[in-house]
Order: structure tokens, then sequence, then C-alpha cells
């Protein structure tokens, strides 16, 4: 990706330097380089962002589920869910 940019780059270059006008490269150089390179660098580092925020977002929901068995296994009873199977299995009485 990086050698296309710095490719893009040069060939801008040459071009405004090919103008014969200091303020014609300029322009150039502002509008088909600088302006266009700050986009990309400014999406693709948009995308990072939320790509991060996404995994630190996975990362604490994980924490919170470790800690959240961690707690329950140490309880004191036995099984602390109480909608599991074996928490209704009662006597039966045969009268």
């Amino acid at each position: 990706m990086y050698i296309l940019l710095i490719g893009y780059l040069y060939v801008i270059l040459m071009i405004a330097v090919g103008t014969g006008s200091v303020a014609l490269g300029g322009a150039f150089i502002l509008f088909l380089g600088v302006l266009p390179t700050w986009l990309i660098f400014w999406l693709k580092r948009g995308g990072q962002i939320k790509k991060a925020e996404k995994c630190a977002e996975q990362a604490q929901d994980q924490r919170l589920r470790d800690e959240w068995e961690q707690q329950n296994a140490t309880s004191a009873e036995p099984d602390a869910n109480p909608l599991s199977v074996e928490a209704d299995k009662t006597p039966l009485d045969k009268s």
C-alpha cells in the first residue's frame, strides 16, 4: 500500500515540477497529493480505531464472563444456577 502511495506522490511531484509555475505546482501538490493522501490515511485509521474498540469490548466481555464464572464456582452452593436441571430433582413420595 505504501509503495503505491510513494509512487503516486512522486508522479504528482513530477507533474508539479513540470508545470513551470510555483503557484500551479503548489496547487497540484495540495489538491492531487496532500488531500487524497490525508483522506486515505483518515479512512484507514478510522477502520483501525473501530477494530480496536471492538477487540477491547470483546476482551472486557470475556473478563466479565470469567469473573462471573469464578464467583459462581466459589459459591457455597454446588449449583448456583436455579434454572439448572439438577435443581429440579426432588424425591417423589409414593404414598
